[in-house]
């Protein structure tokens, strides 16, 4: 991750989060990449069970015969 843009910042103030517009972007596309990341971590995640249960079923229908 890119680091903040007040890292090199040479007017911080102890408000500076509330009013810069540059931190407000960066912290805006940041939440957007880490909601992304999420949707993809879930997808693969429902997947992996998705396909586990089926290869249990399928163990038990040879299991049964």
């Amino acid at each position: 991750m890119n680091k903040a843009p007040c890292y090199t910042c040479t007017r911080r103030s102890e408000i500076c989060h509330a009013q810069c517009v540059a931190y407000h972007e960066w912290a805006a596309n940041l939440k957007r990449q880490r909601a992304e990341q999420h949707k993809t971590v879930d997808a693969d995640a429902h997947t992996a069970a998705t396909v586990d249960t089926i290869r249990k079923k399928m163990h038990l229908r040879r299991k049964q015969r």
